[in-house]
């Protein structure tokens, strides 16, 4: 990370900052105060020619060996602020856009590509409210088989979730973009319309209830 700041009195004025994140860079601008039991802030952050790949080697390290085989082209771009106190999570404001367009996702052995996959994201933590995460605009194709929906997460602690797909698609075109080692091959078409709304602790409690 390269940091320019002036510091006086405790505050840090972020006058230019790059700060690097695995393979994602950012830019920084803002201030922080350091007070013995807080540390009042406004700092905003944009995220600099981040490609898709770099995000991908950002998910969990379980899911590694199932996107290995997996290589990915387009421009992520992402912004974020934050605004309270840095030693108490429920005083931030917190406010982030983020998104792509027209990126490709390829399965290498197979040579297929999902192309034009674009959607808008925003994350929103209002001060002592809880998180408000959604994708909206999600839209992939692949030869003539298509996609499309939006979704939204509420509430980390006690989460809902809101969906909602459409889309049209070719097996065996599927298969050989996400391959199943249980399922060798699938032929048809299926033409879907999906709809949800659901409490995710009384669907893991229903889960739990079922398997003892």
């Amino acid at each position: 990370a390269e940091l320019a700041a002036q510091v006086k009195d405790k505050t840090y004025t972020l006058t230019g900052a790059e700060i690097g994140l695995n393979k994602l860079f950012f830019t920084a601008s803002g201030w922080i105060i350091d007070k013995e039991t807080e540390m009042p802030s406004e700092v905003n952050f944009k995220g600099k020619n981040i490609d898709v790949q770099s995000i991908l080697s950002w998910l969990p390290e379980e899911s590694h060996d199932k996107i290995k085989d997996y290589e990915s082209e387009g421009i992520f771009y992402s912004d974020l602020s934050l605004k309270g106190n840095l030693k108490d999570y429920n005083s931030l404001d917190i406010k982030s856009n983020f998104g792509t367009s027209k990126a490709t996702l390829t399965y290498v052995p197979t040579k297929t590509t999902l192309t034009d996959v674009s959607f808008t994201g925003s994350f929103v933590k209002e001060k002592f409210s809880p998180e408000k995460l959604e994708l909206k605009n999600i839209k992939a194709h692949q030869n003539q088989n298509f996609v499309s929906g939006e979704f939204s997460l509420s509430n980390f602690t006690s989460p809902y979730l809101k969906l909602s797909a459409q889309g049209n698609y070719n097996l065996t075109d599927f298969f050989a973009l996400v391959p199943l080692d249980t399922l060798r091959s699938a032929k048809g078409m299926i033409d879907f319309a999906v709809e949800g709304n659901i409490n995710l602790n009384d669907a893991r409690a229903k889960q739990i209830g079922t398997s003892s």
